[in-house]
């Protein structure tokens, strides 16, 4: 064996142990689930678990206990959504699949093995052998922990040091309790909850049982927070702040536990950038990336409607104390920058992520329903005209060589053409600002695509750089406010190629 790890989590205990590295393993995944009812119960007096055999998948001849860890991880779920009725799932190499357990009475723990065993009762033995002591140590952890208290663990946060630029962990807890009390209101959880998740997210990091597993991090935390009459929204938000805790876990579910998750993510970002520790090529040692996109996938997928820029400026202002400050700009594109990936993902075309990125919305979620809407507009018939007339637009309004007035003059409008612009642009004027206002996107943009005809008109008609001055700044003026609108939801010109 080359290691032995305890997890609680999808299944109330569970022991991962990692098989030794053998013959080339074949190109599927075999996922077993099988009684064990001889098994004495869990830490947690549970009786259900999961008995799981693995075949190998990566070069080393073992699967990453991160790829296990994701398998685990879940309250009555695996990597996603599929139901397992029967004994097998087969995934196949760099497939992601969803699968709820449905582990059958008696089953206690996982295992894994690179092999086929011919006698797979006796791989199981072997693992049973191992697991009752560490089920024993857990046991007597877990109990000494209680007689403490979650509370009182805490105590010795303030001796431990969370980064020398940045103080102890206890310092870490208090301005992250702050956050998220600040933050609480603005989605409507109970700011006190919030606050009081926040200063006991941490103390199980003093425990006995996440000294010797320290995977249990947050997990450990939320029995001992129920054992100790905590909320139970408060002891959920103490697990559920971890999440996600790895790529396609599941964001936090409970109110409390969405704020606990993003304060933490915000003073550990912007606190990471103030002590000058940004994420250069493969080198990321307080794993800002995945905190990055942790931070957004909980605040895109919840829906919450949070001014980033406000929330960064604020975590930023709780370094004060620490006389370190980041650039809350740089975070903001850092944060930006790591939602390429995710929409690359989700099948959103680059153009269309750079649209609307290109506007940097303080809102996340509102980044989100402005590239959803970009999409719908990309599919008409009228989109590539009316980006390539944008990309056109900008290019002439950057020739301008005086200043340009701020609206059209009607009395300087010449041409049919222009005039029939400016008025179907007057139209739509209060449409469009209607819909801005209650954040209709899809709605501005086909109000927008209905001014294609006079767009067109305009540009074979008229000669937008007249010989009088006068004449000529007015058309640039005409063109200036169509651009604000036709970039009111994005920036339609990277649709143009």
């Amino acid at each position: 064996m080359i290691g032995r790890r305890l997890l609680l989590g999808a299944v109330p205990a569970a022991l991962v142990v990692e098989g030794c590295a053998g013959p080339p393993a074949p190109p599927v995944v075999d996922v077993t689930i099988r009684a064990n009812p001889d098994i004495n119960p869990n830490t947690m007096g549970t009786p259900v678990s999961v008995a799981v055999r693995f075949y190998s998948l990566n070069a080393r001849g073992r699967f990453e206990s991160a790829d296990v860890y994701s398998l685990m991880q879940r309250e009555a779920q695996t990597l996603g959504t599929e139901s397992v009725g029967s004994e097998e799932v087969v995934v196949r190499p760099g497939e992601t699949r969803k699968v709820t357990l449905m582990p059958k009475p008696g089953v206690r723990f996982v295992g894994i093995a690179n092999i086929a065993s011919k006698d797979p009762a006796e791989i199981r033995k072997g693992y049973e052998r191992v697991i009752r002591p560490r089920f024993s140590d857990a046991r007597f952890f877990f109990d000494e922990d209680l007689k403490q208290g979650i509370e009182a663990m805490g105590a010795g946060l303030a001796t431990v040091t969370y980064q020398a630029k940045l103080g102890s962990v206890a310092d870490k807890a208090q301005r992250v309790a702050a956050l998220a009390e600040a933050i609480a209101p603005q989605v409507g959880v109970d700011p006190a909850l919030a606050k009081r998740a926040a200063l006991l997210a941490k103390n199980d990091l003093q425990s006995r049982m996440v000294n010797e597993f320290p995977e249990l991090q947050g997990i450990a935390g939320r029995y001992y927070a129920e054992r100790g009459g905590e909320p139970a929204e408060v002891a959920l938000a103490i697990d559920e702040a971890y999440r996600p805790r790895f790529a396609g876990d599941d964001i936090a579910l409970s109110g409390i536990g969405k704020m606990l998750a993003i304060a933490e993510r915000l003073d550990t970002l912007v606190g990471g950038f103030a002590a000058g520790l940004k994420p250069t090529g493969n080198k990321d040692p307080f794993a800002l990336r995945r905190t990055a996109l942790g931070l957004a996938r909980t605040v895109i997928e919840s829906g919450l409607q949070l001014d980033l820029t406000a929330l960064l400026s604020q975590a930023n202002h709780a370094l004060a104390a620490r006389n370190v400050q980041a650039d809350a700009a740089e975070v903001y594109d850092f944060i930006l920058d790591r939602l390429r990936g995710y929409y690359a993902d989700k099948g959103v075309p680059a153009a269309h992520f750079n649209a609307v990125a290109e506007l940097k919305p303080a809102s996340l979620y509102d980044l989100d329903r402005r590239i959803e809407a970009i999409g719908a507009f990309a599919q008409l018939p009228e989109a590539a005209a009316l980006a390539a007339a944008n990309r056109r637009i900008g290019n002439i309004l950057k020739k301008a060589d005086s200043a340009i007035p701020a609206v059209a003059d009607p009395a300087l409008l010449q041409e049919p053409a222009e005039l029939a612009l400016a008025e179907a642009v007057e139209a739509a004027r209060a449409d469009i600002d209607r819909a801005l206002g209650a954040g209709d996107y899809t709605g501005v943009l086909t109000r927008l695509a209905g001014l294609r005809p006079q767009v067109d008109a305009f540009f074979d008609a008229v000669m937008v750089n007249a010989e009088d001055p006068a004449v000529r700044a007015n058309r640039l003026a005409l063109l200036q406010g169509l651009a604000r609108r036709l970039g009111s939801v994005a920036a339609i010109e990277h649709l143009s190629g």
